[in-house]
């Protein structure tokens, strides 16, 4: 019944009708629920999640569909979320926390947001690097390199009990 709109300048969610017009607007920049330097937006059956890096480390700040802030969840390090499976439990991969501590495989993982629980799913060589970030005084930094062969970027999806893994120089 509508559209969820990460506006990163701003910080806001916008959520959109059918028709284009804007119906509500949540987030924004500041403490507690509002965000400090979103960068991806999750949109579940019940709730918005979005990923907020910054001088804190990275979190979730979870909302529901009206904007009512729900929770906050800290991200590990070396943690990048890529896909939501329902409200609660999310695909990541797990890599070494920056270039230089990268462990010999990257893990593919359905984690928690309630249950310090991860189940892997799929194990990859770390010297076919999917993800390549570093850690800045502001934050967690990621690369998102123009040139593709050099930096392959990780593809994930999921669509009902199945999860597809590939890679964007190649499938």
């Amino acid at each position: 019944g509508g559209l969820y709109v990460l506006d990163r300048a701003s910080g806001t969610i916008d959520v959109l009708d059918p028709d284009g017009a804007l119906r509500l607007s949540f987030g924004g920049f500041g403490d507690g629920p509002r965000l400090e330097s979103p960068v991806d937006l999750f949109v579940t059956p019940g709730r918005v999640h979005v990923l907020d890096i910054g001088r804190s480390g990275d979190k979730i700040k979870t909302y529901d569909k009206s904007g009512g802030y729900v929770a906050t969840t800290a991200v590990e390090a070396g943690v990048s979320p890529r896909r939501f499976l329902d409200d609660d439990r999310y695909l990541a991969v797990r890599s070494g926390t920056d270039v230089l501590n990268r462990p010999a495989h990257e893990l593919l993982q359905i984690l928690s947001l309630t249950r310090k629980t991860a189940s892997t799913l799929a194990k990859f060589p770390a010297e076919d690097k999917l993800i390549l970030q570093a850690m800045v005084p502001m934050g967690r930094f990621v690369l998102l390199e123009d040139d593709i062969d050099v930096f392959p970027r990780l593809v994930v999806h999921s669509d009902g009990d199945r999860v597809y893994l590939g890679r964007s120089d190649g499938y």
